[in-house]
């Protein structure tokens, strides 16, 4: 009984043994395989000649430094890039932006139908001034003031300040006249916020019998020619008064150069003709969008008159 037990046993162990020799000889089997892979990838190598070698170094690296290259350059074109954002009471960031946030949350607040768009113009302030203002290089100033002692002496620019132009009534304007229009913060109050209107066509808020108040006993009066001039705003579709005024806008990648009038005050004073035009339809609390340029580096004061 013992020896059929001890060869039960041995039987047994026997299997077993044979099942993990077995295991062990695949492992084994498996390494030799890839050892021997590795020496003949080695052995491919060693026989490639050298200048192929030389070859793909060189590709290897004008690829990264092409990748790298191209990465730099989608960030430099981000970093200048001219981007829109809808505001939304949290977006602006005030140490950048001061003195905007709660002159806009003011007039959202006042006319809750009103959206704002904020343009990020990518454009230093200073770079701007210094490009709207009068210079030696330039025949003709990019904005005149009128010539008329409602305006401070200081507004007439130091280059041609007694030279009139156009009809002889008008003045060079100096950079601090160009920066007290130019500041938005200047502009974001109730008086000149449609300086920023974007011009589009707005369903409701332009109507007949408004345009008719306004050019009421005027060569413009008349059902047909309010429709008219209705009809021309809807296929108008212009970008804003301000924006007219100031090529900040790299459309074209070309700054400075279309503006539609030299006359400083001209969005000014045409942001208040639409304001009455609005008013007199009762449509000034419609759903208006104003669009809000934002220059780099703004001076925490607001700029003077």
């Amino acid at each position: 009984m013992f020896l059929s037990f001890y060869k039960n046993f041995i039987l047994k162990n026997y299997y077993l043994l044979n099942y993990y020799v077995t295991i062990l000889n695949m492992k084994i089997n498996k390494y030799i395989k890839l050892d021997n892979l590795n020496n003949n990838n080695n052995n491919l190598i060693k026989y490639i000649p050298l200048k192929f070698k030389i070859i793909f170094f060189i590709l290897v690296i004008l690829i990264i430094v092409i990748t790298i290259f191209l990465i730099n350059k989608v960030i430099q074109i981000k970093k200048i890039m001219q981007k829109y954002e809808l505001y939304d009471g949290t977006n602006l960031d005030e140490e950048k932006y001061p003195g905007y946030k709660e002159l806009i949350d003011n007039l959202q607040a006042s006319h809750p139908n009103w959206t704002f768009t904020l343009f990020y113009t990518k454009l230093d302030w200073e770079e701007v001034i210094a490009n709207e203002g009068h210079s030696d290089t330039r025949k003709k100033p990019l904005n005149l003031i009128p010539d008329s002692s409602k305006y401070p002496d200081d507004w007439r620019c130091e280059i041609d300040k007694e030279k009139r132009f156009d009809n002889g009534t008008w003045l060079c304007a100096s950079d601090k006249a160009i920066k007290y229009q130019m500041d938005p913060r200047n502009i974001l109050n109730d008086d000149n916020i449609f300086q920023f209107a974007e011009l589009k066509y707005t369903e409701g808020a332009q109507t007949v019998e408004g345009i008719k108040s306004l050019t009421e006993n005027s060569f413009l009066a008349g059902d047909s020619i309010a429709e008219a001039l209705l009809q021309a705003g809807k296929n108008a579709n212009l970008d804003t008064l301000y924006l007219q005024k100031f090529d900040v806008v790299k459309q074209d990648n070309i700054l400075y150069t279309h503006q539609y009038m030299q006359n400083l005050l001209a969005s000014k004073s045409e942001a208040s003709n639409m304001k009455k035009i609005y008013e007199a339809s009762v449509t000034v609390d419609t759903n208006l969008n104003f669009i809000i340029p934002l220059d780099e580096n703004m001076p925490e004061e607001v700029s003077e008159y």
